[in-house]
Parts: structure tokens; C-alpha cells; sequence
């Protein structure tokens, strides 16, 4: 018999167990149930803790240090234990709708509805705040909320302490300085300082304000900048500095169109991010000691390169085998050059391939002897095995890595991807939106989201969100074909033509076939003529057999006009590995191809794509299975075609 966990038992009989209302969700205080119209989630007991707090100060800031005392009894807890009840909220907040957690930056959360209900349990809690408040309480409510907290678990209230801890891995961001009187480029530098600062928070990083005497000795790295609009132009200059002596040990600038504030803005503040979270990579306890700043300083350039639109993967690598050379004892240093070496493996010759791998594996061994618990160094694993293990082996390592790192967003982004190729599109989706609110400025995590939108078939907020990112990162090559392959096949034909006819807009870097089938498939959708489609689908089958097309692009547009044996006989006929012309799995859960899935024989072509393994090893099977009224049973034909195959 299973046993009530304690903090609920305390809570049987003593509180007032009526249901409570946020937003447009209903939350059941004894058993943790949260319903909203359409659906259900059950609150772990912390995230729990962390709603009562919130909920009992609607509109107001609650700070990371009154969390901790509240929900967590003053115990010392990491930022990433914090982060992590934060985004399950959010996730909540999303799903159900009515409400917000809103990160104030250097200050703390507030929760946010448009029409607050102080109705069950919240008036309760606002009563029993009311009766604990006393002249000396340095925040109205709180004896009242310590009250609720006690009752659900939590031992007690504490004095708070309102100072952190200095801490070795905090950063200071001074204030930008703005050139003239340009309004625009003032309000520029404020946007961009907020956005960096919103960004490193949603990451766990502690942002410090600098002192009266303009430093901080809380912090280890201080990020300050320039701003100004010499003519049409905005321009800005930012440096890194080490707090202890000044030192600069990265600097760099960014000019962009006036038109262009906002997208500057974001693009900006991601890079600058991106590249403070590395330089805290390099103030972590080392086995050897701190890194002298010639090592940072070609660690924070190789950081830098890797937010390019197209990152220089020799380059890269060139500039961490010096850092890890200089400072064999940095962890994070071998990883990084692990995943690096892997990466550039799949673009080598077969003989440099087997080099880089070799290399790669050298590296992450020394990574995960220093660090065993390096996020990096498994996924730098994951990127040599892909095409040589299991999925489901791929999928275990991510699960190892989220369950001591549940925020290493490159780990969240790698799930994503599996469990969208996988045909999980529902977790799939849930770790996209978790990634992205982990990385807001981050095009990858925001190119990953739309994949998984379209794939499960939310056009309009697939449209949004990618038309979003384009004017947010207009340069960059991967939206650019994401935008293009979106309106060739759901959008505006006309829009996907103008698109391979403007240079400026056109992809770089893509195959003139894929660009040409592009071009055929929007003048076949907007011609909408029996003669034309044909044509396609004629032209498509001959392409695929001269090798000059991907099969999984053709089968899906065979399936998508109406040639269901066409598309499953070149499925059937290409390569089930990670080769040249091997298609990528996710092919098997787009939209056009759902004549597909409604066939009995997609199983067998799941399984010629090792998919099916994965459902068979991990027991998760893809979300179309548990359908209503679906044609066929998923497991019962996984079992006829196991058994058929056993038998030969």
C-alpha cells in the first residue's frame, strides 16, 4: 500500500482544502491537481510551494531569496533548483492560459493576470497573511504565506537574509554608455542590457549591479558597451573585462541598419549572452587552478565563433586545442572540442571522419575524467554515435544528462530533435518550448520549435513564431530556408517564388535541386492542375533515381498528391542509414505524409528507419498509436512484423 507523502498528510484536515483558481486553471491543494479546460497536470510538491508563494502576491515581485526562504526553508539551493520550479510554471501558465511568471530583472518573479481571483484557497491565504502581518514584517503577507508553507512541508520561516553570497560565477552588467543625444541609440543600449540580463537570468546566472564605486566583488566578469547612431546606422562596441584587474579579455561590435532596432537588439543581446555564460565556464572550480586570461581569452573567441551564422568548425577547433593544450584540466574546454571534432566528422572525407572521431573520443574521455557529470561531453557522445547506435540508446543518454542537469538546454535540444524524429511530437513540443524559454534569444531552439509546430500541425502559431524569428534574425541562413521550405509547401506559392528570385532573400549554401524542386513544388501548388501535379510527381521519381534527390523529400509530396504506393516504394527503396542520400526520419511525420501513417505498412518502414526500435526498446510509442478509431493497431502489427521476421 502506498504511503501519503508527509506534506500532504500534514495537510489533511488542517488547511482549507477547497480548490484555488489562477488564471484559467483550478488547483486542488490536497492532491496537487491543476485542471483547465482541455487539460490536466498533477504539480510536483516544490512547484506547489512556489505557486502558493506567488499566487499570495499577485501582482508583486517576490524575490529568489524569499523563495528560498519560503519554499525551500532557507537551505542553500542552486539558481538551476530555482529555474527549474520557475519553468514548470511557466509551462503550466502556458498550457492552461490566464496567467504569466514574469522574470523582473535583478529583482525577482511576479505573477500576472489580466483579472486576478482571489477566490478558494487564494483569499485564504490573503486572510491568513492579513492576521500574520506585524510592524516589523519587511513584506506584508509573509508570516501568512509561512503559515500555508508549514503546513505543506515546509519547516518554518527564517530571517531573511537579503544579501547573496558572493559568488565566483556572477557577472556585473554597467550600464551602456550612449554616445550624443540619440533617443534611439539610449533606448537601444537599455533594451540591450535588459535582454542580456533577462536572458542570463532564465540561464541561472547571477547578474550583479555594480557598487557605488562602479565594480562589484560578487562578480568575476564585467560586460559594459557604447551605443551610438553616427548617421543611419546603429552602432555598438562591447567588452568583457576580468573584475579583478580590468583586463579585457574580449571585445567586439555590431552595426545594423536604424530600421533594423529591434532585431539588432535581440541579436545582440544573444551574442553577448552566449559569450558570458562561456567566460562563467572558465571561472568553475579547475583541477589545476583558475585559467590564466591567455587561455580565456581564446576561449572566449571560440565561444564567439560559434554564434556565427555558419561557424568556422576548424577554426573552432584550432582555438580549443590551444586553450585545452594551455590548460589540460579544463573540463568544459575538451568538451567543447569533443563535440566540435564530432560535428566536423559528418561534413570529412571517410578517412578525416575516422581522424576527427578518434580525436573526439580522446577529447571526452579527458572531459568526463575531469567532470563526470559534463552536459557537453555526453552530448558531444551523442554526436559521434548518431547513425552508430540505437536511438533509444541516444535517448537514455539525454535522460542521464537531464536528470543531474534538467536545464542544459544543448541536452533539451538534442531530446527535441530525437522525440520529434521518434514520432513523440507531444514531448517533442514540450521540450522546444522548454528549450526556448531556457535560450529566448536563441534562432536554433526557435528553428526547433517551429519544426515541431508544423509536424504536429499547428499552422497558425508555426507561421507566427517563424515569422517572428525572421525579423528578429533576418541574416540568418537556416530561418531563411525554413521560411522557404514553409511557404513552398503550405503557404503562399507566390510568397516561396519571390523568395528563390531574391538574392538577398534566397538560402545560401543549399543544392541547386533541392532550390529547383522548391521552385517546382510552388508552381505546381499555385498552377492546381491534375496535367502539372503529374508532371511533379513524374519529375520527382526520376530526380530520387539519378541520386539527385533526397527520397525522403520526394516520398513526402508523392504521399501529400495523392501517390501513397509511389512514396512508399521509394521509402522502401533508400538507404536506412546515416549516408548521403539516407532520408532523415522526421520525413515520417510531417504532415503530408499522414496517407502514410494510415497505412499498416508505415511500421514496417518505421522499422526499416530503426524507429521502431526505439518504440519497441523505450516502450514510447508515437502519439497517432493511442488515436481514436485509428486504422490499425500500431503494436499488434509491430508484433506480426517481428514475428514474420523471426520466422524467416
Amino acid at each position: 500500500m502506498n504511503r501519503p507523502a508527509p506534506w500532504r498528510s500534514l495537510m489533511t484536515g488542517v488547511i482549507d482544502r477547497r480548490p484555488f483558481t489562477v488564471g484559467a486553471a483550478t488547483v486542488d491543494p490536497v492532491s496537487r491537481d491543476a485542471h483547465w479546460s482541455g487539460g490536466h497536470e498533477r504539480l510536483q510538491p516544490q512547484t506547489l510551494k512556489v505557486l502558493l508563494t506567488l499566487v499570495s502576491h499577485r501582482g508583486e515581485v517576490v524575490t529568489r531569496d524569499e523563495l528560498v526562504q519560503l519554499c525551500w526553508d532557507g537551505r542553500i539551493v542552486g539558481d538551476d533548483v530555482i529555474n527549474r520550479s520557475i519553468s514548470l510554471l511557466r509551462h503550466l501558465a502556458e498550457r492552461a492560459g490566464g496567467f504569466q511568471i514574469e522574470t523582473v530583472p535583478r529583482a525577482g518573479y511576479r505573477l500576472i493576470e489580466p483579472q486576478p481571483d482571489r477566490s478558494g484557497l487564494a483569499r485564504w491565504i490573503a486572510a491568513a497573511g492579513a492576521l500574520g502581518r506585524s510592524s516589523v514584517s519587511t513584506r506584508k503577507g509573509i508570516a501568512g504565506v509561512a503559515v500555508v508553507l508549514l503546513i505543506v512541508g515546509t519547516a518554518g520561516l527564517r530571517a531573511f537574509d537579503r544579501v547573496r553570497q558572493p559568488r565566483a560565477d556572477a557577472v556585473m552588467l554597467k550600464p551602456f554608455d550612449v554616445a550624443g543625444n540619440a533617443p534611439l541609440a539610449r533606448t537601444f543600449a537599455a533594451g540591450v542590457s535588459g535582454d542580456v540580463t533577462s536572458a542570463l537570468s532564465a540561464a541561472g546566472v547571477n547578474v550583479v549591479n555594480p557598487d557605488a564605486s562602479g565594480q562589484s566583488e560578487k562578480a568575476a566578469f564585467v560586460l559594459s558597451g557604447r551605443a551610438e547612431l553616427p548617421g543611419s546606422d546603429l552602432h555598438l562596441t562591447a567588452e568583457l573585462q576580468d573584475a579583478r584587474d580590468q583586463t579585457v579579455l574580449w571585445s567586439t561590435s555590431f552595426t545594423r541598419p536604424a530600421s533594423r532596432t529591434l532585431a539588432m537588439q535581440e541579436q545582440v543581446a544573444a551574442n553577448l549572452a552566449a559569450v558570458l555564460r562561456c567566460a562563467l565556464d572558465t571561472s568553475r572550480e579547475q583541477d589545476g587552478g583558475p585559467l590564466d586570461q591567455d587561455s580565456i581569452k581564446l576561449y572566449l573567441k571560440a565561444c564567439a565563433l560559434q554564434q556565427a551564422a555558419d561557424p568556422p568548425s576548424g577554426q573552432i577547433q584550432d582555438l580549443l586545442q590551444q586553450v585545452t593544450a594551455r590548460q589540460p584540466q579544463f573540463a568544459t574546454g575538451w568538451a567543447r572540442l569533443a563535440f566540435w571534432a564530432a560535428n566536423a566528422a559528418f561534413t570529412a572525407s571517410p578517412h578525416d571522419a575516422e581522424i576527427m572521431r578518434r580525436d573526439a573520443r580522446s577529447a571526452v574521455q579527458n572531459a568526463l575524467r575531469l567532470d563526470p557529470k559534463s552536459g557537453v561531453a555526453y552530448n558531444a557522445i551523442a554526436e559521434m554515435e548518431l547513425g552508430h547506435v540505437p536511438f533509444a540508446e541516444l535517448h537514455r543518454q539525454f535522460q542521464k544528462v537531464l536528470s543531474f542537469a534538467p536545464d542544459d538546454t544543448f541536452t533539451i535540444n538534442n531530446e527535441c530533435e530525437l522525440l520529434m524524429r521518434m514520432g513523440r511530437l507531444d514531448d517533442s513540443l514540450r521540450m522546444c518550448r522548454r528549450g526556448l524559454e531556457l535560450e529566448p534569444l536563441s534562432p536554433e531552439q526557435t528553428a526547433d520549435l517551429v519544426n515541431g509546430l508544423i509536424d504536429d500541425s499547428r499552422d497558425t502559431e508555426a507561421q507566427a513564431t517563424l515569422q517572428r524569428a525572421r525579423r528578429i534574425w533576418p541574416d540568418d541562413n537556416k530561418l531563411k530556408i525554413m521560411q522557404l521550405d514553409y511557404e513552398a509547401r503550405f503557404g503562399k506559392p507566390d510568397t516561396a517564388l519571390s523568395i528563390l528570385n531574391d538574392s538577398d532573400a534566397r538560402p545560401q549554401n543549399i543544392p541547386d535541386m533541392r532550390i529547383e524542386a522548391y521552385r517546382r513544388l510552388a508552381e505546381t501548388r499555385k498552377a492546381n492542375q491534375s496535367a502539372q501535379t503529374a508532371a511533379y510527381v513524374t519529375w520527382l521519381k526520376t530526380e530520387v533515381a539519378s541520386g539527385q534527390l533526397r527520397a525522403g523529400f520526394a516520398a513526402s509530396h508523392l504521399a501529400e498528391f495523392g501517390d501513397v504506393n509511389g512514396a512508399f516504394k521509394l521509402a522502401f527503396a533508400a538507404p536506412s542509414e546515416l549516408v548521403d542520400n539516407a532520408p532523415d526520419p522526421e520525413f515520417l511525420w510531417e504532415p503530408e505524409t499522414i496517407a502514410l501513417r494510415r497505412d499498416p505498412r508505415f511500421i514496417a518502414l518505421a522499422a526499416k528507419f530503426h524507429v521502431a526500435d526505439f518504440w519497441a526498446a523505450t516502450g514510447q510509442w508515437p502519439d497517432f498509436c493511442s488515436a481514436a478509431n485509428w486504422p490499425y493497431s500500431c503494436k499488434a502489427e509491430a508484433r506480426r512484423l517481428a514475428s514474420n521476421a523471426s520466422a524467416r
